[in-house]
């Protein structure tokens, strides 16, 4: 795979969106893992694991990859539950804009659960009680919305929309 250079990335995200997956990741009881940032955009707060989608990756493979690579985990559903815009600012006084797929993640436990460097803790719990953190409200919207749809729907891979 072909990488850009830093500087030539730089110049295309300041002028269009970047695709990204935002992870609900629950387990079969409820709880939902969120991670605290240590990069931006975002950081110093608490997130989704997820990221950017690589040329020539559906959604889903970025899925997969980003619950391993963040978080050492291994979803045994995934549901894609909605698509919003985050717009968020960054410390050189630009933004970060990206167009962000929000998946539930299903894992059977928290057992494998390695953080990357990325990401300095987490947490793990019901809305309730993530509700005390300080979050941004797409953050809780994409909670609670995943959080429908799960109850609502239960256990159904969903494959990739083409």
């Amino acid at each position: 795979m072909a990488w850009l250079a830093l500087d030539e990335y730089e110049k295309i995200r300041r002028v269009v969106p970047i695709v990204c997956v935002d992870l609900v990741v629950l387990d079969p009881i409820g709880n939902v893992l969120l991670i605290f940032r240590r990069d931006p955009p975002a950081e110093s707060e608490w997130w989704l694991p997820g990221g950017r989608v690589l040329h020539g990756e559906t959604r889903l493979e970025a899925v997969h990859r980003l619950l391993s690579r963040e978080v050492g985990l291994v979803a045994v559903e995934v549901k894609e539950c909605r698509t919003r815009e985050v717009i968020l600012p960054l410390p050189d006084g630009c933004s970060s804009h990206a167009v962000s797929t929000v998946f539930i993640a299903v894992v059977a436990s928290w057992e494998r659960l390695i953080l990357e460097s990325s990401i300095e803790k987490h947490c793990v719990g019901k809305l309730e009680q993530l509700s005390l953190l300080e979050l941004r409200p797409y953050v809780r919207d994409s909670i609670v919305a995943c959080l429908d749809l799960y109850l609502d729907t239960g256990y159904s891979t969903v494959s990739e929309k083409k």
